[in-house]
């Protein structure tokens, strides 16, 4: 008797929680409430040493002067490997962002986190429109939220291109429903538009259609006469995009590499379960995941696990759980042929975030899902979640620095050479140069890059900054037999010969950087000096005026002229120099400016 009066109460307390809790905009506002108290700290964050500085950091001014805009829209992504990339509705919003925070990173990690909720809200919508149960479409959107998976989505800056597609396919979906429910003209161009940005957005955009089709058989089972006038649309958007694109990369020579057919076969399924374990659960995350820094044995086990319960759990609505499948491997297929087959990239959590919302698509019509009724299951999820939302909360804590950042990067994938180079550059850029050798030692250790010029270069640097001279000429002859055409290495190595008082090498070395590359201020600045210690006046000041041609108010190189022309007796052209120093705000030695004025004033004019 109690047992069932036991029973009956939790029904009801279940029917009062769905029926009053879950009905309106109350599921979406705690959906963005969870997200935000699981990640309003990382608008605190830096920008990361990871893509950042390439994209963002580097580019401020660049990208808070909307006068780029054209540019933007007509260029390849900014980016170091992002050479075969057009992605300009991301680079807009990284410009809008610039905008708002006037170049601080808080605007930019509050647009990803936003971006994450709006996603979150979308998919719960989705879930709704497709007929899925409140309690399971609020219980499947909240664990998509709070995923661990996801926490490079709000934290990192550039993972925001996936978060973006998300909200841009869920969006194309809800589009192309409410066009087959009206067929009218306005809700059709809604949903071309919607598709015009997401492939404007990301080049993955291109299986969307693939998504679409499928939705339109397996979900709406609608007649196919209704596919012909947004099949047309897809077309002529693509189209236009596909001739835009080869237009921003008509100058480009940039070709992509295929690995070896058996690199491909052995690296491929080892990726496919990375990918597949972390959807059920992030073993190992990792800022850099690859198949030798992550055991594979809890991944595999996850895979297993995915594919026993698509396979074996009991649905009444095979449709929803096929269309779930094909949204999980469309969205997968492409990050995983860029990495198996052309060697591009890692196994990058980010990328899981789009496949994530087709196995939640799949689950939610399984016989599983009836049992969320169950105030037991009930519970075990609230604690998986709180658990889930607790690791997210942790783990964002290694992007919020560049130092934790670099720091975990080689901690968690210490076989990359990518990983010590980045620590590298945050070394040397901190003044660690000791450290920053060491790191760059290991990266050239484990490189297999035939020719790692720049890895070379970069520690001649730190080398020449602990003026260990001789290790850094070395490193910078390996550099200069790599690229011969690498001009700042004979700046460099002159920069060095100066040191050492070998005038004559230091000019030579010179002459070949202004050879290679006449547009650069340092390098006439760096010989002017050169012929300025030996004695050579007339030469030094020609080279300080060729540097001033390309950075007229340089004090420095101002400066050097000022002395180069009092040496030459042109007192003349020396106190000009020295009147625009003054009006630059800057003082000359003192000792300097009383002779200059003593011959000046002795001038016959």
């Amino acid at each position: 008797m109690n047992s069932k009066s036991l029973t009956s109460n939790s029904k009801i307390n279940f029917k009062y929680f769905s029926t009053l809790m879950l009905n309106g905009k109350l599921p979406y506002l705690l959906l963005a409430l969870i997200i935000w108290i699981i990640y309003f700290e990382t608008i605190d964050f830096t920008f990361s040493p990871l893509d950042d500085p390439g994209i963002i950091e580097g580019r401020i001014s660049y990208l808070m002067d909307f006068s780029n805009l054209f540019e933007v829209l007509t260029t390849p992504l900014e980016m170091a490997s992002a050479s075969f990339f057009y992605r300009p509705i991301l680079e807009l919003t990284f410009m809008i962002d610039a905008a708002m925070g006037q170049g601080a990173p808080w605007a930019f990690h509050f647009s990803n986190l936003l971006f994450h909720i709006i996603t979150a809200i979308l998919f719960h919508y989705f879930l709704l429109l497709i007929g899925t149960r409140r309690i399971t479409a609020f219980t499947l959107a909240l664990i998509f939220a709070v995923h661990p998976t996801n926490v490079s989505i709000v934290s990192w800056i550039p993972a925001r291109n996936d978060s973006l597609l998300a909200m841009l396919l869920l969006s194309s979906l809800i589009s192309y429903n409410r066009f087959v429910q009206f067929q009218s003209n306005k809700h059709l161009i809604i949903h071309i538009g919607i598709i015009a940005i997401s492939i404007f957005t990301k080049e993955n955009a291109i299986l969307i259609p693939a998504i679409l089709i499928s939705f339109h058989f397996l979900i709406l089972k609608s007649h196919k006469s209704i596919l012909q006038k947004p099949f047309v649309g897809w077309i002529l958007i693509f189209s236009m995009w596909f001739i835009i694109r080869q237009l921003v990369f008509i100058e480009s020579d940039s070709t992509l590499a295929f690995k070896d057919l058996g690199e491909i076969i052995l690296n491929t399924p080892g990726a496919l379960v990375l990918y597949m374990g972390k959807m059920i659960f992030p073993f190992n995350q990792s800022l850099m995941p690859n198949i030798a820094d992550t055991p594979i044995i809890p991944n595999i086990l996850m895979s297993l696990l995915l594919v026993a319960i698509l396979s074996f759990a009991g649905t009444k609505d095979r449709n929803t759980v096929l269309f779930g499948v094909i949204v999980s491997l469309s969205m997968i297929s492409i990050p995983l042929i860029w990495g198996t087959v052309f060697g591009m990239s890692n196994a990058y959590e980010h990328r899981i975030y789009l496949p994530l919302i087709g196995m939640f698509i799949s689950l939610s019509r399984l016989t599983i899902s009836n049992f969320i009724r169950s105030s037991i299951v009930i519970s075990s999820l609230i604690v998986f979640i709180v658990s889930f939302s607790m690791i997210s909360h942790s783990r964002t804590k290694v992007y919020a620095d560049k130092q934790t950042f670099t720091e975990n990067l080689v901690i968690e994938s210490p076989s990359l050479w990518q990983t010590h180079a980045t620590r590298a550059g945050y070394l040397s850029d901190n003044h660690f140069p000791y450290l920053a050798i060491d790191s760059y030692t290991m990266a050239l250790t484990l490189t297999n890059e035939p020719n790692p010029v720049k890895l070379y270069y970069l520690r001649g640097i730190q080398y020449q900054t602990v003026m260990d001279y001789q290790n850094a000429l070395i490193d910078y002859s390996i550099t200069s037999n790599m690229d011969p055409k690498f001009s700042d290495v004979y700046h460099n190595r002159g920069l060095i010969y100066l040191e050492l008082q070998q005038v004559n090498e230091a000019i030579a070395e010179m002459t070949i950087a202004i050879g290679l590359e006449s547009e650069k201020s340092e390098y006439y600045m760096g010989r002017g000096n050169c012929y300025l210690k030996s004695l050579e006046y007339k030469l030094a000041s020609d080279d300080f005026s060729s540097a001033l041609l390309i950075v007229p108010e340089d004090v420095e190189i101002l400066t050097n002229r000022c002395v180069a022309y009092y040496f030459l007796e042109d007192y003349e052209s020396s106190y000009q120099d020295l009147r625009k120093i003054e009006y630059l705000g800057r003082e000359v030695n003192p000792d300097l400016k009383g002779k200059l004025l003593k011959k000046y004033n002795n001038l016959d004019r």
